[in-house]
């Protein structure tokens, strides 16, 4: 459960449901987050503040601004807070764009778009100097995020041990990262010159399964096949990766390897068209 804290209003929301935590830990746009802190629920909240008791602390909210133009393409900037069973509250330094809770601390993205882990002792730890899609927090533990070099984007998987692994590299850009029960990993990724489409991590290798022989700059025709709208709308079902796409049209493709399909692409981890993306070895967190 997240707790969000207007601090201006002292009116404390309450995001319950899945779907809202979803919109918070992972905002898509400035409207959805406004959509979310529409709901709001109990009554105000007492200001406890204190060195961090024993226990796993949840993420709190406790502060949203957004000076974003209309029609800009920012967001919410979001205070953080480690809040105990206890009622204890401790305030994360700075203020993050987006956020996962990870192991007993927090994954976030901060005002500079760095990718950090924050202990509840204030610690912190980068695991990217420039973040591309907010972190999301697989079924396993494990933390999936997007690290950035340059005009280069990576695609890693950070497990609760601290062995930090590449499952994609050489892309131009990724996001949408949608960890699947099975522990594959979906994700809209595209190459330099190539359409965004969708790709899958698994079994230490990652492929392209749709738009992937498609070039900017080149009329695609109805070859074409629509990005999913959200993480939350696409999943594997039987051999095939389902969606629900932002044109709100029903998309699938099938699950075979990609030197199966007619024009497929994958990227080796040096960014060499060809071959399957392979895992980078294993290494500590920073």
């Amino acid at each position: 459960m997240t707790r969000v804290l207007q601090e201006r209003t002292d009116v404390e929301l309450d995001i319950c449901s899945p779907g809202r935590v979803a919109a918070i830990i992972a905002p898509m746009s400035r409207y959805t987050f406004l959509i979310v802190l529409s709901f709001a629920c109990g009554g105000p909240a007492a200001e406890v503040e204190s060195a961090a008791p024993p226990g796993v602390p949840e993420i709190e909210v406790t502060g949203v601004s957004d000076d974003t133009p209309p029609g800009g393409d920012g967001g919410p900037r979001l205070t953080l807070a480690f809040r105990y069973a206890d009622g204890t509250r401790v305030p994360i330094e700075g203020q993050a764009l987006a956020y996962a809770a990870f192991r007993d601390g927090v994954a976030l993205v901060d005002v500079k778009r760095e990718l950090a882990l924050v202990s509840p002792d204030g610690s912190r730890r980068v695991l990217a100097r420039e973040s591309g899609a907010p972190p999301v927090r697989g079924p396993g533990g494990e933390l999936f995020y997007v690290a950035r070099h340059g005009l280069v984007a990576e695609v890693h998987a950070l497990d609760v041990g601290g062995n930090d692994r590449i499952l994609a590299s050489g892309l131009s850009n990724a996001g949408v990262l949608a960890p699947q029960a099975d522990g594959r990993l979906l994700f809209v990724a595209a190459l330099s010159g190539g359409v965004a489409g969708v790709w899958i991590a698994e079994r230490g290798a990652s492929r392209c399964l749709s738009n992937c022989d498609l070039k900017t700059g080149v009329a695609w025709g109805d070859r074409f096949v629509p990005l999913p709208r959200d993480a939350s709308a696409i999943r594997v079902a039987a051999e095939r990766v389902e969606w629900d796409a932002s044109d709100g049209t029903r998309r699938s493709v099938a699950l075979i390897p990609s030197a199966t399909i007619p024009g497929g692409a994958s990227v080796s981890s040096d960014g060499e068209s060809g071959g399957a993306v392979r895992a980078a070895p294993a290494g500590s967190a920073p």
